[in-house]
């Protein structure tokens, strides 16, 4: 059982970080203006504080094979600044989440959201090697295969789950109606309405 659970936390070690590569690359192209932004509503406003220019330098970890982290570099120089609450660059937005230490959405618009793919990675490994464990899993997920987060109109970080969209949706009576008939709120449906959200209310 011990090499079993080791087993697990060696394959997760190195492709957890591959996953988390994938989402990285589904940004879609959008009309904003690139720069840094100090909040969610000046993005959506499209108005950055600095049009400056610089480069995103990302940090790669070769030995886990894996992204550890996105900073930017004014081009001239000067020490970036920690009033960015996101940078737009190359039709990607990225939000803070570290000092200086930025993340890609997964789509961007006016409910811009993020997928952590790697909740289905686990739930997907622990069934390869449920024959060789006998102790549960108490880490997986029970309801939803994958996490999702969005933003507001007020840029609040909100985990997505059936109330939170419900809550969301609560006035799109047509949306409302469709959403109640779901014979089951799984990720892929929570996803499902943000971009009809999105489609709906864009920039």
């Amino acid at each position: 059982m011990k090499y079993a659970k080791f087993l697990l936390v060696l394959i997760l070690n190195l492709v957890v970080g591959f996953v988390s590569a994938q989402t990285d690359t589904s940004q879609h192209p959008i009309n904003r203006k690139v720069g840094l932004y100090r909040n969610y509503q000046a993005f959506l406003d499209n108005k950055p504080f600095t049009e400056k220019a610089f480069k995103l330098v990302v940090k790669f970890d070769e030995k886990d094979n894996k992204v550890t982290g996105r900073m930017f570099e004014f081009i001239d120089s000067t020490p970036p600044t920690s009033e960015a609450w996101g940078i737009f660059y190359r039709d990607t937005l990225y939000f803070k989440i570290g000092k200086h230490l930025y993340r890609p959405m997964y789509e961007t618009g006016r409910y811009s959201f993020i997928i952590d793919n790697e909740r289905l990675l686990i739930k997907k490994l622990s069934f390869t090697l449920t024959s060789m464990m006998t102790s549960k899993i108490d880490f997986l997920p029970s309801k939803y295969a994958f996490r999702v987060e969005y933003f507001n109109e007020r840029g609040q970080d909100i985990i997505a789950s059936d109330q939170t969209i419900g809550f969301l949706i609560r006035k799109e009576k047509d949306l409302w109606k469709q959403y109640n008939a779901e014979p089951k709120i799984t990720s892929e449906v929570l996803v499902k309405y943000l971009k009809l959200m999105n489609k709906r209310y864009p920039f």
